[in-house]
């Protein structure tokens, strides 16, 4: 295999090995604010505040996952990255 077809490679590897770790941060921060909503939603009142700030923290783990997505969505089976996944 050529260098220059190495290099693509190497920075695909890198990105899908970004991507888990960055995955892997997201869901975890997903999972948490999932659960300290449903908390504070109950020691609120699942009425007004509690709603609204369980609906916030639900809206903010789902921003934490945005990136990690992104990353698998725009290089899906791809051997080189395309100009969507080398942004950002």
């Amino acid at each position: 295999m050529s260098r220059a077809c190495s290099v693509p490679r190497r920075r695909l590897r890198q990105l899908f090995q970004r991507g888990r770790i960055s995955l892997v941060i997201g869901f975890t921060s997903l999972t948490v604010s999932l659960f300290l909503g449903d908390i504070l939603a109950r020691l609120l009142g699942q009425q007004g505040v509690g709603e609204i700030v369980r609906e916030s923290l639900l809206v903010g783990g789902w921003v934490a996952m945005w990136r990690p997505l992104e990353v698998f969505r725009t290089t899906g089976g791809r051997t080189e990255p395309t100009a969507d996944s080398r942004t950002g």
